[in-house]
C-alpha cells in the first residue's frame, strides 16, 4: 500500500462511493440538524460536522466492494 492510499484512506473510501456518499450526507445531516435545531458554537458544529464523517465511513466503506462486484451495466454502479 502506497504511502498515499495509507495516509489519505478516508478520503479513498469516501472517494470511492461519491454519489452513495453525497446522498447518505444529505439524510444524516438533515437529521443532525434537527437535533441541533438550536444552533450551537463552531465547536458543536465541526463536532456534528466529525461525527457525521464518522457514521458515514463504514457504509461507504462497505459499499464500495459491493459495486465493484457489480457488472459494469448494473445501476448499482452508478450509485
Amino acid at each position: 500500500e502506497s504511502t498515499f492510499q495509507s495516509r489519505f484512506h478516508p478520503l479513498l473510501v469516501f472517494g470511492r462511493a461519491p454519489l452513495f456518499f453525497y446522498l447518505l450526507h444529505l439524510w444524516l445531516f438533515a437529521l443532525l440538524g434537527i437535533l441541533f435545531t438550536k444552533g450551537g458554537s463552531l465547536a458543536t458544529l465541526c463536532l456534528a460536522w466529525l461525527m457525521g464523517l464518522a457514521i458515514l465511513y463504514p457504509p461507504c466503506f462497505q459499499y464500495a466492494p459491493f459495486k465493484n462486484r457489480k457488472p459494469v451495466t448494473s445501476l448499482w454502479r452508478f450509485l
